[in-house]
């Protein structure tokens, strides 16, 4: 003979545990998808390794300061802009759009390219400063 009572507790029982293996399985998804979901820019990062890359190789010898030497060492795609400043030698390369993005500093965010400017002190050129101006795109592959 079985024990009716005993039957409805172990019903009870196991709507119980079906309840919690929802919630904790459910909450297990909701941490991952509030961790991983959320986008990382990583464009000043970018700029700043290109920066110090350029820096280094100039920094060696002053006279790679040239269009050509640079672009072995940078990748330069469609949607960079790298401006380049040592005394009275400028070299430009990529795409001029961003750089002038980057002047008006327009009031839309969306789409801006990053926009990355600093000088750096060579040494032994008598302190000449090397000012470099970078602009990446890529907002829709950073968001």
């Amino acid at each position: 003979m079985k024990n009716k009572k005993a039957q409805l507790g172990e019903i009870t029982i196991w709507i119980y545990r079906f309840i919690m293996i929802i919630v904790v399985v459910g909450s297990i998804i909701a941490v991952i998808i509030n961790n991983y979901s959320t986008p990382y820019d990583v464009r000043p990062l970018e700029a700043s390794l290109l920066s110090s890359k350029i820096v280094k190789y100039i920094q060696e010898d002053p006279a790679r300061l040239n269009s050509d030497d640079i672009k072995k060492i940078v990748n330069i795609d469609e949607d960079i802009f790298i401006n380049i400043t040592l005394e009275n030698t400028n070299v430009a390369l990529g795409k001029d759009l961003l750089n002038v993005m980057c002047a008006t500093k327009s009031q839309t965010k969306k789409n801006m390219p990053y926009c990355f400017n600093d000088s750096y002190p060579l040494k032994g050129l008598n302190e000449k400063n090397l000012t470099i101006a970078i602009a990446i795109g890529k907002s829709q592959k950073n968001a």
